[in-house]
C-alpha cells in the first residue's frame, strides 16, 4: 500500500536531458531548479528535497551546469551566467534566484523559498516560449537529429490547472463526465 500512496519519482529530478511536460508545467506546485556542476556538494539541497513539507510545496530538479545546454537555458531566462551554483524558484511567471555557497544549509534554502517579500529576479512573458521548453527541444534534436522547428509560446503553461471539477449529476449523461461537459470537455459527442 505504501507504493500506491507515495510518489514514484525521485526527490530530485535531473532535467538536464529533458523532461515530461506535465511533470513540471501542468501541476500546481512551484519548480525549484539547482543549477550546479556535478562536482558541487548538493547534500543540503537533497536533504531539503527529501522533506515532506518541501515536496508538497515544490518539485525539486537539477540542471547540470557542465552541459552546454545549461548556458543556453540561462540566456533564455535572461539571467546572468554565474560560475557559482544557484537555485532558481519558478512560480508560473516569476523567477527567483539564490546564489549558493558550499555552506548554505537546507534550512536557509527553505526559508528563502517561503519568503514572499522577495521581488522576482525575472518575470517571464506568456508571449515568449518558456525557457525550459528549449531543454525538451534539445532532447528531441539529440534523439532524432536536428529538427528545423520553432519553440512557440504556450499560454496554458502559465495557467492554473483545475484538477478536480464538481460535476453535476445529470441523468441524461449516464454518469459520464465527458458527456456532461464537467471534465473540462464540454463538447457534444453525437456519436454516442
Amino acid at each position: 500500500m505504501a507504493f500506491i500512496t507515495t510518489a514514484s519519482f525521485p526527490n530530485v529530478i535531473d532535467i538536464t536531458d529533458g523532461f515530461t511536460t506535465n511533470l513540471l508545467f501542468r501541476q500546481p506546485r512551484k519548480v525549484v531548479i539547482l543549477v550546479a556542476s556535478s562536482m558541487f556538494d548538493n547534500s543540503s539541497y537533497v536533504s531539503l528535497a527529501s522533506r515532506r513539507d518541501a515536496r508538497k510545496f515544490a518539485v525539486f530538479t537539477l540542471l547540470n551546469s557542465d552541459k552546454e545546454i545549461t548556458s543556453e537555458i540561462m540566456k533564455q531566462f535572461d539571467l546572468p551566467e554565474q560560475q557559482k551554483p544557484q537555485v532558481l524558484l519558478l512560480d508560473k511567471q516569476s523567477v527567483y534566484q539564490l546564489l549558493l555557497e558550499e555552506s548554505t544549509s537546507a534550512d536557509a534554502i527553505w526559508e528563502w523559498m517561503q519568503n514572499d517579500d522577495d521581488t522576482p529576479t525575472k518575470l517571464l512573458s506568456v508571449r515568449d516560449p518558456h525557457p525550459l521548453r528549449f531543454l525538451q527541444k534539445a532532447k528531441v534534436d539529440a534523439v532524432f537529429g536536428y529538427q528545423n522547428t520553432l519553440t512557440l509560446p504556450d499560454e496554458s503553461l502559465f495557467q492554473e490547472i483545475v484538477t478536480h471539477v464538481d460535476t453535476p449529476a445529470i441523468p441524461s449523461t449516464g454518469g459520464c463526465p465527458f458527456m456532461s461537459g464537467g471534465a473540462g470537455g464540454g463538447a457534444v459527442h453525437e456519436e454516442l
